[in-house]
């Protein structure tokens, strides 16, 4: 994504009709500890797509952003319209790239989709592409490591949030189903199965 000939070269040779933009560093903690890693990773390389596309004419574009524009929500669930106001570099640098997409709108003619979602969870169901963490940082795998005596069983702090038991909920999306939500008209058995769970 740091080249931005080269994915101009691959858009040309595939002659690709739009892009779905799901590049970038992603651990929250992290991006406060080195925030420029944050902003070259997810803004500098959009910046290099968007031009590579408008080179070559592609001009759709479905961008992977986040919850974390939104800040400290003033409400839940939050509306998709509530104030932006990121709280670390990770959401401001998804915010920037929101603001950008909004000018190639405008000038480019571009047409663009940002997703903010967040707490996505789960694997490829056929195991032929993920992540790998060193160290692990999600949720999910850490409880799991947890649960089977390869690390310290998770602490879970807080007892007071308006829930039914006083305990934290969040809810979770099946990374399946975000890779579908661009293109509903794709019918998928995962994507019928595995619906927005929650859980506590």
């Amino acid at each position: 994504m740091a080249d931005r000939q080269g994915i101009e070269n691959a858009l040309r040779e595939h002659a690709i009709d739009a892009v779905v933009q799901l590049a970038g560093s992603i651990n929250v903690g992290e991006s406060m500890q080195n925030p420029g890693k944050y902003f070259r990773n997810n803004f500098s390389i959009t910046v290099n797509l968007l031009e590579a596309m408008d080179a070559v004419g592609v001009k759709k574009l479905v961008f992977s952003s986040t919850a974390a524009v939104y800040g400290i929500p003033a409400s839940s669930p939050i509306p998709e319209d509530a104030a932006k106001a990121p709280i670390n570099p990770y959401g401001e640098a998804k915010y920037f790239i929101e603001r950008l997409l909004g000018w190639y709108t405008s000038i480019r003619d571009f047409r663009c989709l940002s997703l903010r979602y967040f707490n996505a969870a789960g694997a490829d169901p056929t195991c032929e592409i993920g992540e790998m963490h060193r160290p692990e940082t999600h949720l999910i795998p850490l409880v799991i490591l947890g649960a089977l005596g390869k690390r310290p069983p998770v602490k879970v702090f807080g007892t007071d949030y308006p829930t039914e038991d006083g305990t934290a909920v969040r809810d979770y999306i099946h990374v399946a189903d975000l890779a579908r939500a661009p293109f509903p008209s794709t019918t998928n058995l995962w994507s019928k199965r595995r619906r927005l769970s929650r859980v506590s």
